[in-house]
């Protein structure tokens, strides 16, 4: 039966409270301003348990056994939600003497994830961030103190990033495995046979494939790229064929030039014959021109010359043209350049033909 009257018993400044005995009856423990409003202390109210300050409820036990901290917040979607707009930290666990852990489990599954004491030799986990299956009984995620990271079944941590020691696939970044154009493509690395395999897909486009580049905020400028039909391009690689369509030239002389083929990065400077290496590796050299007809004296002979040294690489003839044009020359050569030097030709003596039929060629192997 219902009471009507209030029953306040204090005791140095503390009270029990309590109102009609019913549904909505409140139960309160504690201090009691001039107002009967709960200052501190714990309190029942409409089937929650309280526990209260001089400002606000800051733990709540409701009746579906769900709690609030630091909030009174009824639409939580979970059991526990905390609140603090005070603190850095919204939860903080510590176990100095074993793992610090907490555990995820449905009803067919569970994972461990926590950091290892000090100490630790089971799992070699100490001092680190892990998540652990207990099902199969690995360590399937560590970070070490060091910031080194393990993938796998547990992995040695001995770079900033590690997998397990299996051959398999490492890394998916894209695999369409859906219905419709592209199904199988797959961008990622994977170790086979002890070998690193980097595979891209693009739907069979045989112009896709791996690029490599420079990236800024906004824009990528291409570099080389493998394609999905094997081909490797460089499009910034040094490549030139130049060629003179003036009149002859006769030596002693720098060979000169007028025209382009190609002229890739433009290292080679037409007007002075001078191609400078922008990088360093191995360049081949290519030249080839016919003897001016009715040309007779002194033998035809040219010859590559590096960083004004003249190569051993050169062709010669003493025949003499007659009345034809011809005989035709070339010569070839590979040079380890350094990044800078300069190569030319030069016609030593004699007389070559123009008219595009005096060309130098040239390109970076490696």
């Amino acid at each position: 039966m219902p009471i009507d009257k209030v029953l306040s018993v204090s005791i140095a400044n503390a009270a029990i409270n309590a109102s009609a005995i019913s549904n909505t009856a409140n139960l309160v423990i504690g201090a009691l301003n001039t107002g009967n409003t709960v200052v501190t202390g714990t309190q029942f109210v409409n089937g929650a348990v309280t526990f209260a300050n001089s400002t606000a409820n800051n733990f709540y036990v409701f009746s579906n056994g769900e709690v609030s901290i630091g909030s009174s917040n009824t639409n939580a979607e979970a059991p526990l939600y905390i609140r603090t707009d005070t603190k850095s930290h919204v939860l903080h666990l510590f176990n100095s003497n074993s793992y610090t852990q907490v555990i995820y489990q449905t009803n067919s599954y569970r994972y461990q994830a926590g950091v290892g004491f000090n100490g630790e030799t089971t799992w070699g986990v100490a001092n680190s961030f892990f998540i652990y299956d207990a099902q199969a009984v690995n360590m399937r995620f560590v970070m070490s103190a060091n910031g080194n990271i393990g993938i796998g079944n547990n992995v040695t941590k001995q770079a900033k990033l590690n997998f397990e020691n299996i051959v398999g696939n490492k890394i998916d970044f894209y695999h369409l495995t859906t219905s419709g154009g592209g199904v199988g493509d797959r961008y990622g690395i994977q170790v086979q046979s002890s070998e690193l395999r980097i595979h891209s897909g693009a739907g069979g486009d045989s112009n896709g494939g791996i690029t490599f580049g420079k990236s800024t905020t906004n824009t990528f400028t291409e570099y080389a790229r493998l394609t999905n039909a094997g081909y490797l391009k460089v499009p910034g690689q040094p490549a030139f064929c130049v060629y003179n369509t003036n009149n002859s030239q006769t030596g002693d002389t720098t060979v000169s030039y007028n025209s382009t083929y190609v002229n890739r990065g433009s290292c080679l400077n037409t007007g002075t014959g001078v191609f400078t290496a922008p990088t360093a590796g191995v360049y081949v050299f290519m030249f080839h021109a016919f003897m001016q007809s009715g040309y007779t004296g002194n033998p035809f002979e040219a010859t590559f010359v590096i960083n004004g040294s003249t190569s051993n690489v050169r062709f010669y003839t003493n025949e003499n043209a007659g009345s034809g044009y011809g005989p035709h020359q070339h010569m070839s050569g590979m040079f380890d350049l350094a990044a800078n030097d300069q190569v030319k030709v030069r016609l030593i003596s004699g007389q070559f033909h123009g008219n595009q039929d005096a060309v130098f060629t040239g390109y970076l192997i490696g």
